[in-house]
């Protein structure tokens, strides 16, 4: 029998896996680095830019800032009798600092105006209005039933305000908008004194831009007071 002889061919050895030397490594490292900074800086920077967009923002009462149908809007305190010698060069001064009053009457409806001026460099949306003071279940027969412009949808309430959603109104900068909040007697006589009053914090609304929100009230100390007059006579004696 012949017996063939096999012989194995070496197998070829596998390629050489080239290393990455170490400055390679540290120059990806640190670009990485340079892209995460730079990021991170663009993402402040844009919030920063934001912010000030809306700092820019403010929201204010005219010298109109509330009309009722049924009910009286006055001042308060109450416009004092001019006695005579209260005159100084023939102009009445006194130290009181007034505020518009509504008395509360059944079947009331009033209408409360808030301007929003956008002296900022940028356009900001509104998308919420807050009303202090009207969430549901407060002390007093009032309740508002809606914003204009595009106000019709109620969200839950925020501490004592009631919010409502601002659908698709944007105030360009440079701009004012106006905002009617329509306030209505609810019908429900409460316990609270006749002539007593009450004043909620004003009015705010929730401006964005940039992805930032913020909410924006008018200057503390101004607001509208309401009085539980109801045909009442509160003139003081």
């Amino acid at each position: 029998m012949t017996v063939t002889e096999q012989r194995s061919e070496p197998s070829a050895a596998p390629p050489a896996r080239r290393r990455r030397s170490a400055p390679s490594r540290r120059a990806a490292l640190l670009a990485l680095g340079v892209l995460a900074a730079v990021a991170v800086v663009g993402v402040v920077t844009w919030q920063i830019l934001a912010q000030t967009a809306l700092a820019g923002v403010r929201v204010v009462f005219d010298a109109d800032p509330v009309r009722c149908e049924g009910a009286t809007v006055g001042a308060m305190p109450e416009a004092p009798v001019v006695a005579d010698g209260a005159y100084r060069d023939d102009v009445y001064f006194d130290e009181e600092f007034y505020e518009p009053r509504v008395d509360i009457a059944e079947g009331m409806r009033c209408a409360l105006r808030v301007h929003v001026f956008n002296d900022g460099w940028a356009d900001v949306a509104v998308e919420a209005v807050g009303v202090p003071g009207m969430a549901e279940g407060m002390a007093w027969p009032l309740r508002v039933s809606h914003v204009n412009p595009n106000g019709q949808t109620r969200l839950a309430d925020v501490d004592d305000a009631a919010r409502f959603a601002i659908e698709g109104t944007s105030v360009p900068r440079g701009e004012r908008q106006a905002f009617l909040i329509i306030v209505e007697d609810t019908g429900e006589r409460v316990a609270m004194e006749e002539c007593s009053s009450f004043w909620p914090r004003p009015p705010y609304v929730v401006a964005a831009a940039g992805g930032a929100t913020r909410e924006i009230a008018p200057a503390d100390g101004t607001g509208i007071w309401y009085r539980m007059a109801d045909g009442s006579d509160c003139t003081p004696e």
